[in-house]
This record gives C-alpha cells, sequence and structure tokens, in this order.
C-alpha cells in the first residue's frame, strides 16, 4: 500500500468546510436572514466551517491540529 499524501487532510478538511459555508449561504438565500441565523443548527454549521477551515489551514502549513477544547472536542485531562 502507498503512504497518504499530506494534501488528503487538507483537501478533506477544506471540503467539509466549503460544503459547510454552500449550505449556509443557500439556507441565507431561500430565506429571511434573521430567522435563518435564528436557527441552532445554522450556528453549529458555521462552527464546524470556522473550526475545519482553520483545521485546513494548519494542515496546509504542516502545523499541528487544532487542540481538542478549541475543537469542542472532550479532552481526557
Amino acid at each position: 500500500m502507498t503512504a497518504a499524501s499530506p494534501l488528503v487532510p487538507v483537501v478533506f478538511r477544506g471540503l467539509i468546510c466549503a460544503a459547510a459555508v454552500v449550505g449556509l449561504l443557500i439556507d441565507c438565500a431561500y430565506g429571511s436572514v434573521p430567522v435563518v441565523l435564528s436557527d441552532f443548527t445554522i450556528w453549529t454549521n458555521i462552527l464546524v466551517a470556522v473550526v475545519l477551515g482553520v483545521s485546513a489551514a494548519r494542515a496546509r502549513q504542516r502545523r499541528p491540529d487544532v487542540a481538542p477544547s478549541t475543537a469542542g472536542c472532550c479532552s481526557s485531562s
């Protein structure tokens, strides 16, 4: 088996970020923006887009991943 390219995580995270942003834009285009932004799921999509966008940028620069406390994961300590 061949080793995975270092671009695989960057592309994967970038695509998820782009999908979250496009979903948000489509929702805002077809609905009233204040009503759309009052939904919890929209805010979680914004958070996913921001965290994965930062994570993709850090992966592209070969820096460590985003801290679990920043990404919203539970830490073991």
